[in-house]
This record gives structure tokens, sequence and C-alpha cells, in this order.
């Protein structure tokens, strides 16, 4: 009797031994990180105050589908907000970035492109030239601001550095200071909000070369825009 329940028990564990396993999933919380630190703490880190980063949020919440992560969970519109600003401010690999918030590169580098769409979408919003009566006013402020009197715009350019580019030609975006970059004009009204962005020659381009095949350049010589623009 006793041989006979010892098989009979060794076949009950045959059993579940062959059984598929169900495997335990994983459930992340995305927790906001920034609910402990300060306001100054929050700038530091994003590049915008809070305030400012609520606005954006507004904005691009619906824009937003909550993609999925490697673990099946869907990451807030406020966390892929977060990522993506702290990817663009600190300059860091997507798999830095991503583990800060816990978010896996391949998850991190669709949000990075789903923010950058969407900020692209809203863009006329807010980035254009000031027309002629705007242009006025933006003349006063400047000389309250510095003495200039027909000033309506500030330009200036700054090398964005990049990965070197899949291309044949790859050195003409290695500019002067040796990396690779692209060479991006900005142009800023009295109220520091950029009215003109050309984000598009590789490094080596000189500015002036960006400047004199750019459309703001186009408008100043066709006399639709009247004023000076100042440059370093």
């Amino acid at each position: 009797m006793g041989d006979y329940i010892r098989r009979v028990q060794n076949i009950e564990r045959l059993q579940i031994a062959a059984r598929p396993r169900i495997p335990r999933i994983r459930h992340t919380i995305y927790v906001d990180p920034d609910v402990r630190r300060n306001d100054e703490q929050f700038r530091k880190r994003y590049r915008f105050a809070r305030e400012g980063f609520r606005q954006i949020l507004d904005m691009f919440r619906d824009n937003l589908p909550e993609p999925i992560d490697n673990r099946g969970n869907p990451i807030p519109p406020e966390i892929q907000v977060k990522a993506a600003l702290r990817f663009y401010a600190t300059g860091n690999f997507q798999i830095v970035a991503g583990d800060l918030t816990d978010i896996s590169q391949p998850s991190l580098s669709i949000i990075v492109v789903k923010v950058s769409n969407a900020i692209a979408r809203k863009g006329q919003q807010f980035i254009r030239i000031s027309e002629q009566e705007a242009a006025r006013a933006m003349q006063r402020k400047f000389k309250d601001i510095a003495g200039f009197p027909y000033e309506i715009s500030c330009v200036d350019g700054v090398h964005v550095q990049i990965q070197p580019p899949p291309v044949e030609n790859k050195e003409i975006y290695r500019c002067r200071k040796s990396f690779m970059s692209l060479n991006v004009q900005g142009i800023c009204d009295a109220d520091l909000r950029f009215i003109n962005v050309v984000a598009r020659w590789p490094g080596s381009t000189h500015d002036s070369r960006v400047f004199d095949n750019s459309l703001i350049f186009n408008r100043f010589e066709n006399n639709e825009l009247s004023g000076l623009l100042l440059g370093d």
C-alpha cells in the first residue's frame, strides 16, 4: 500500500511539473520623481519652471497617446513630456535619460519622436516674425532695454552636437570646434521669444551662409520687414 501511495505522489509531482507556467507580469507604477524637488531643482533638470511645464503638458496631452513599454505598461503623458525634456536639456544618451525615469531606451526613443513631432506641429503658433505693427512695438521695447531705436530682433547661431549621421560625406557636419553638429540659427524678440529658427545646416556651414539662405533674409531684402536685426 505504501509503495502505491508513493507512486501516485510521484505521478502527481510529474503532472504539476508538466503544467505550463504562467509568467509573472511585472507592473511598473510610474512615480513622479519631482514631488520632493523645489522649483529651482525642477528648473535645473528640465530647463523649464513648473508652470511652464504644466502649460506644455496641457498643450500636448491629447497628442500623446500612451505608448506601451517593454513590460506592457502604459506610460502617462506627464512622464513622456518630462523624459523628453530631460533628454533635450541634458544631451545625454537615451539609455541614460531613460534610466532616470525607469523607461527603457526603445520606449524613450519612441517618446522623443512623439513629443518632438507634437512640438513641431505647434511651432507656427509660437515661432513667427512680428508683422509691421508688432514690429514697431518691438522697436520701442528694444529702445527701452538698450537704447537701440530701430531694432526688432536679435540673431545668433549655436552648434548643436549630434551623432555622426549615416551619410557618405559626414565630415561636412564637423564644425570648427571639431565635433559633429548642426549650425542652428535663432532669432529672438525683446521678450526673449524665438520668432525664427533655422536648424538644417551642417556644422561646417558659416553663419553668414545660413543667414543669407534664410527666409528672414529674403523678407528684409524685399522690404517686407522694416527695422534692424542685431547680431554679434
